[in-house]
């Protein structure tokens, strides 16, 4: 893996079984944090506020991407990108880029089925 030749991993909702998958990249690229499994499982409950999306590649969780609706359900929703991260290995293969523009896709189909749309998106730095 090198980042002339980026990887193109599976992106998908998060499910239940990948909350120690995503635990184990959030403890490896947050390393001052601390329950990272209790971290995932809160933030995995809080659906559909909290939307989780993982990046797989062969088989394992290469990343994952956490947005956050905000100020309640609306009809018009605004989204928040409140966390991303990516494994250290998995790093600058493009994976954080694809894991942004798929999830984004996702999110709206998701918003759609519950006659939703999204209105705007907020980055923090």
């Amino acid at each position: 893996m090198n980042e002339n030749n980026p990887i193109n991993p599976l992106v998908r909702m998060m499910d239940r079984e990948d909350i120690v998958a995503v635990s184990d990249v959030h403890c490896e690229c947050f390393q001052r944090q601390m329950f990272s499994k209790e971290w995932a499982e809160c933030n995995f409950k809080a659906s559909p506020r909290i939307m989780m999306y993982v990046a797989v590649y062969d088989g394992q969780i290469a990343g994952y991407i956490q947005w956050l609706q905000k100020s309640g359900f609306r009809k018009k929703s605004v989204m928040e990108l409140e966390q991303i991260a990516i494994k250290p290995p998995f790093q600058r293969q493009g994976i954080g880029a694809q894991l942004i523009t798929e999830s984004l896709h996702l999110l709206k189909q998701n918003l759609l089925t519950r006659n939703m749309e999204l209105s705007n998106v907020l980055l923090r730095d």
